[in-house]
Parts: structure tokens; sequence; C-alpha cells
């Protein structure tokens, strides 16, 4: 007895000692990266980078012994050793607010706290395109609270991804089981590309979060018919309507089937379900009719690819000229390690650079489990990749090289991915013990 809670003891001194260590590698990661010049950006990142696998292992070793709440003070410890390195170094706002920060964010969350809020002065107060989100109501309300800065706006954020991270806890747990949710946490909260979108000025936070419980209250729908998982899904819903309007009806696509063959839901729900998923599509196609063509969808899918891919800082060549199946896996993979970027990145976007290999592993990790137990979980969990399949489809075509946008989808992908980790640290266990 003793001598198991010596073990207990000692083990929560490792995962204490790991939260502190996020903690100072997260902090002289930042201020590193800041107070040095560019030729320096490479050596810092890559060694962050190094340090986040080896906190990964660590705590994969320990995962019985950690919680959910560890994993998310270790969320909130590496951010804040982020935003602190950030305010030591004195760093310009733009390393933490970039372009679209400015132009598409900061002026909503400003006009939350009406301090210098016009919406005017963004694209077009009218636009569907151009309106306040879930992500700028937050932060505003951090504005508000606190002070107008990025490190603020930051630990916004970092309040919306605690919240992603237990939402995708729950789902691995509901899926798979604990050890491969907890997995799929310290993917969600260690990934470098992921830790870019969180601790600079984007909206990815509160589209992880909405996708995360939208596919959680599917989850226990389907698998209890709870009712009031009813209500989370009606959230959800309204949340990626809000804050990535394109991935409600995506995500929907597998709700109908599930309330069909449902064998526990009464005929005359079923009907009322389905017709107020057909009220919703109705709504959404009458909403933004003026943005796309619904009687002539390949023409907006062209149309909608031309406009993706005139961005400045997008090779349209590139993109357009690869047959439709490379795109497809270009989008699953994106970004890729190329020489170029070197001359347009600078600090913290070096973790999109250095990050690549980290996250085409997880992605290729999933698709492993994914394809090696095609026939299991496509029957188990048809309703989960079914939209995941439908917005690779998409996008693939459209805007092949952007991975915010794919990363949308990270909530799922990490389950998965962590699914084939766990097996592979099982394997590697057994192979020790004999």
């Amino acid at each position: 007895m003793t001598t198991l809670i010596e073990k207990l003891d000692l083990n929560r001194k490792i995962n204490s000692n790991i939260s502190i260590l996020l903690f100072l590698s997260g902090f002289l990661y930042s201020y590193f990266l800041l107070i040095f010049n560019k030729s320096i950006d490479n050596y810092t990142t890559i060694a962050y980078i190094l340090s986040l696998c080896f906190f990964f292992h660590a705590s994969v070793k320990q995962l019985n012994s950690i919680s959910i709440l560890d994993i998310v003070l270790s969320l909130t410890l590496l951010h804040l050793g982020i935003f602190l390195g950030f305010n030591l170094a004195q760093a310009d706002p733009q390393e933490l607010w970039v372009i679209d920060s400015f132009t598409m964010h900061l002026p909503k969350s400003l006009y939350i706290v009406d301090y210098l809020g016009d919406l005017s002065q963004t694209r077009s107060a009218d636009s569907q395109l151009d309106k306040i989100y879930f992500t700028n109501i937050i932060v505003g309300l951090f504005f508000k609270i606190f002070y107008v800065s990025p490190s603020i706006s930051g630990i916004a954020l970092l309040s919306i991804k605690c919240s992603t991270t237990f939402i995708i806890y729950l789902l691995g747990k509901s899926l798979e089981n604990e050890r491969v949710a907890k997995i799929a946490c310290l993917i969600y909260i260690l990934l470098p590309t992921l830790t870019f979108y969180s601790a600079t000025y984007y909206k990815e936070v509160s589209v992880h979060l909405f996708l995360a419980l939208f596919f959680y209250a599917l989850t226990m729908i389907k698998k209890n018919l709870n009712y009031q998982y009813i209500i989370l899904l009606i959230i959800a819903t309204l949340g990626i309507s809000q804050e990535r309007f394109y991935l409600a009806p995506i995500s929907m696509s597998s709700l109908p089937l599930i309330v069909i063959f449902h064998d526990k839901i009464k005929v005359k729900f079923k009907i009322a379900i389905i017709t107020m998923v057909a009220a919703c599509c109705v709504i959404f196609v009458v909403k933004y009719s003026s943005i796309i063509d619904f009687e002539n969808i390949l023409i907006s899918l062209k149309r909608l690819e031309t406009a993706y891919n005139n961005y400045s800082d997008v090779n349209r060549n590139l993109n357009s000229d690869l047959i439709y199946p490379l795109k497809i896996i270009k989008f699953m993979f994106t970004p890729f390690f190329t020489l170029n970027k070197f001359d347009m990145f600078h600090n913290y976007s070096y973790l999109l650079i250095w990050g690549s290999f980290l996250n085409q592993f997880i992605v290729a990790s999933a698709l492993f489990y994914f394809f090696m137990n095609t026939l299991n979980r496509l029957a188990k969990y048809w309703y989960l990749l079914l939209p995941m399949i439908l917005f690779f489809l998409i996008f693939g075509y459209i805007a092949p090289y952007s991975g915010r946008v794919r990363d949308s989808f990270y909530p799922i992908i990490s389950i998965v991915a962590a699914s084939q980790i766990h097996k592979l640290y099982e394997l590697y266990n057994e192979k020790n013990k004999s």
C-alpha cells in the first residue's frame, strides 16, 4: 500500500514538473524568438518543437496518472509562458495580431467594448461574410474586463481552447476509451501548428469548439437518444453557422441518416426532425444565395476556387495545375516544408514551417488507423467520417493549400490519430515486457 501511494505521489510530481517545464519552454521559446534576429528563429523553433515531442512522450508514459485537468493545466501554462515571453520581449502587437486580426477580428472586438468600434471600418457591415463572430465577442469581453493587448486576446482564446480540449476528451472517451481521449487532447494542445492559430488572433479555436461539441452531441444522441443533447446539438450548430457558415450543412449531412435509421425514434419525431433539417437547408440556401449559385454549384465551386487562389501569398499555378486527387492529398497534409516560406514567414509563424512534419505525422497516423480498420470504423463512426470526407472533397478542390481551414476537423483527426498512437505505444510496451 505504501509503495502504491509513493508511486502515485511520484507520478503526481512528474506531472507537475511537466506542466512547469511546459511553461518554461513556452516562455523561453517566445522570449528568445523575439529578442534575437531572424537567423536564430530556426534553432529556437526547432528546440521548442523537440521539447514538445519530449513532453508528449513523457505524458503518454504517465498516461494513467494524468487527468484531463492536468492536461488543461499544461495547456494553460504553455500559453501563459508564450504570452509572458511576448510581453517581456516588448514585442510589437503584429507578432500576435496578424493581418486577419487587424483587418477582420480586432475592429469587431473593439466594437464590443465600444472602444474604437465601427463595423464600417471593416469590409462591409451588411455582408454575410463580415459579421461579429463568437470569437470576437469573447475577446471583446476580455478586453472590457482587462485591457486591449495581444496577450489578453491570447488568454481569451486560451479559455475557449481549454473548453475545446475538455470536449475532445469527452468525445474521445465516448468513441474509444479514456487513454485514447487523453492522447487526443495531448495532440491538440501540443501540436505546433495548432498552437500558432490559437496564440495569434484567429477564430480557429471557436470553430474547433463548436465542431467538437456538435460531434459529441451527435454521438450521445446516436448512442443513448438522450434528448438533453439535442440542446447541445442546436447550440453547436448555431455556433458553427456563425463562425464558419459553410461547415454547418456539411456537419449536418449525416444527421438525417441517423434519424431515419435510429430504431428508438418514433416516426412522428423522425418526420419532425427531417422537416426541421430541411427548413434549415432552405434558410441556408436563401441566406447565402447571393454568394453561392446553388443552381450551378459546379460553376460556384470554380468561382470560389479562383477567389481563394487569387490571394497574394498563394501560388495559383502550383495549386490549380494539380489534378484533383493530388489536390485532396495536398489539402490533407498541408502545410509542407518549402524553402520559400523562410522568406515569407518570421517569428511565431516558423511553427507552421517546422511544425509541418508533426502535423503530417498526425494526419498519416489517422489515415493509417482508418484504412487498417476500415470496416470496423466505417460501420461504427460513419456519421463522423461522412462530413469530414465531404469537406475534404470540396475544399481539396477549392483551397488545397489551406491548412487552417483543414484544421477545422482537427478534433476528429486528433482522436483517430490518438487511436493509432495508443496502439503503437501498447505494442512498444508489450515488446519491452517480453
